[in-house]
């Protein structure tokens, strides 16, 4: 049975609405993330902040995801080199270009030293590439692999029923749960197809496509659930460890994918207002939304090196002051940047 889709607008408010602030949480992510990777040596008080801000945001990554598969996954049209074309240019380029910008901002001693053979180097350079030359770039490294899949996929979603789509997401999920207690054990049943990021794809096309709304008190809850349980998890790991433990951070968590689901949900059906001033300005950095994912860990870089990071003062504050100052600055060098003849299409 072909599965029934909604016409797509140019425009749909609430998806830029929830990639923005996406890209707004990517930074709180990791300003989070340097106060989080202190445990033991900061106070509660402070710990507790980088825990709470993180957590808030673990849905960013997962929805960046998702938004692919409500908008770039259904507009295949079967044009192989008109889809590759555009993918190079729009995502390989500028990644390209900044793994090559990250990889001599960080690594520029031992590119440039004369201890290492050639062979060494070129090795070095490769892996960082395939790898992400930043902490930031490994998305980008796994957006573009499954971008590969986009032919086959997109055709895949377009022609099952809604029944089948649920069974690929109530197994990839019941996967996600079980993981952690079949790491050890040893078996030929294999799930790596219904593994990975994949599911999230899936379950922004398939979220997309669902005439029903939700009821509002039910995803607000399950946000709540969903995010409590992800800080106090996180909690009691670290601390039965000693040491930062992010296993209920990472985006293949059961619940990371209800956090996810329930903000998605939220955007998509919230009543927000075409032409207002700050739609105009969320639409603007849409345009902008990933150039400033790109360019935000070199920002926070030069944060650090000049002591304008979260010990500065109570991180309760620091934590979305940094995070604020790091987007205005992302944002204003893009929109800059981009003036430059031809630069766009590599600052992203």
């Amino acid at each position: 049975m072909k599965q029934t889709q909604p016409p797509i607008a140019n425009t749909y408010n609430w998806a830029n609405s929830l990639r923005a602030w996406a890209t707004l949480g990517v930074m709180l992510l990791h300003v989070a993330a340097d106060v989080n990777g202190n445990f033991g040596k900061l106070s509660n008080t402070h710990w507790w902040a980088g825990n709470i801000y993180g957590a808030s945001v673990r849905w960013c990554v997962p929805i960046f995801v998702m938004l692919s598969g409500t908008f770039a996954l259904n507009k295949y049209d079967g044009n192989l080199q008109g889809f590759f074309a555009k993918t190079g240019k729009r995502i390989a380029l500028p990644f390209l270009f900044w793994s090559i910008f990250y990889l001599l901002y960080y690594n520029s001693k031992f590119l440039f030293g004369t201890q290492q053979s050639i062979y060494e180097k070129a090795y070095f350079i490769f892996g960082e590439i395939v790898n992400g030359s930043a902490v930031h770039l490994w998305f980008v490294c796994m957006i573009l692999s499954m971008y590969l899949l986009f032919p086959f996929i997109s055709k895949w979603v377009r022609y099952c029923s809604r029944k089948e789509i649920r069974l690929f997401l109530a197994i990839w999920f019941a996967y996600l749960t079980l993981k952690p207690f079949t790491e050890n054990v040893d078996t030929h049943f294999d799930f790596s197809y219904f593994t990975g990021f994949i599911g999230y794809l899936i379950l922004g096309n398939y979220l997309f496509a669902e005439q029903q709304k939700p009821n509002t008190v039910l995803l607000w809850i399950l946000l709540l659930a969903s995010f409590s349980f992800t800080v106090w998890g996180t909690y009691y790991l670290t601390q039965r460890d000693h040491e930062l433990n992010e296993s209920f951070l990472a985006g293949l968590t059961p619940n990371i994918v209800i956090l996810s689901s329930s903000v998605y949900l939220l955007f998509k059906h919230s009543t927000i207002k075409a032409g207002s001033t700050f739609q105009k300005i969320t639409d603007l950095v849409c345009q902008h939304s990933y150039g400033i994912f790109l360019i935000h860990i070199l920002v926070l870089t030069l944060f650090n090196q000049y002591g304008f990071r979260y010990s500065l003062f109570n991180p309760i504050l620091s934590i979305p002051v940094i995070t604020l100052s790091c987007f205005l600055v992302s944002f204003a060098l893009v929109y800059l940047l981009k003036k430059i003849p031809y630069a766009k299409y590599l600052i992203g």
